[in-house]
């Protein structure tokens, strides 16, 4: 793992919501090189019950309608 992300996982900042979990969101954002919209969905669906429920899955609807919007568009253009 990257020393950098390490550092980030060992010093959480703004609460424990991700302490407690096997495996943290930024450790697998970072291990599957996931973009903004994917990693913020990740990051989302992982605290959502520990941290702000219903908001937090409405923000990661929102991402993921960012991305199928994308790939619609990415489709539309190579048919």
């Amino acid at each position: 793992m990257n020393t950098l992300v390490k550092q980030a996982l060992d010093n959480q900042v703004g609460g424990s919501h991700y302490i407690n979990m096997k495996i943290s969101p930024l450790e697998y954002i970072e291990a599957n090189k996931l973009g903004f919209s994917e990693g913020n969905i990740i990051k989302y669906i992982s605290r959502y019950k520990a941290k702000n429920g219903l908001e937090d899955l409405y923000k990661a609807r929102q991402y993921l309608s960012v991305i199928i919007k994308r790939e619609e568009e990415n489709e539309a253009r190579n048919n």
